[in-house]
């Protein structure tokens, strides 16, 4: 049986919230390369805008 290499997943939750500073340490983390693979898998969550007007 050969060896299981196991991947973790950040999900962040409320991405909308995150400043430019905080998205780019993120991409840092995900430019990072161990043995040719990135290190983590990243799922951004954000509530979409809604542009429809109530009058």
């Amino acid at each position: 049986m050969g060896i299981r290499r196991l991947q973790p997943v950040v999900v962040v939750d409320e991405a909308h919230l995150l400043d430019r500073e905080m998205l780019e340490e993120l991409r840092f983390l995900l430019n990072l390369r161990m043995d040719s693979q990135n290190p983590l898998a990243l799922i951004f969550l954000w509530r979409k805008a809604n542009y429809c007007e109530t009058g």
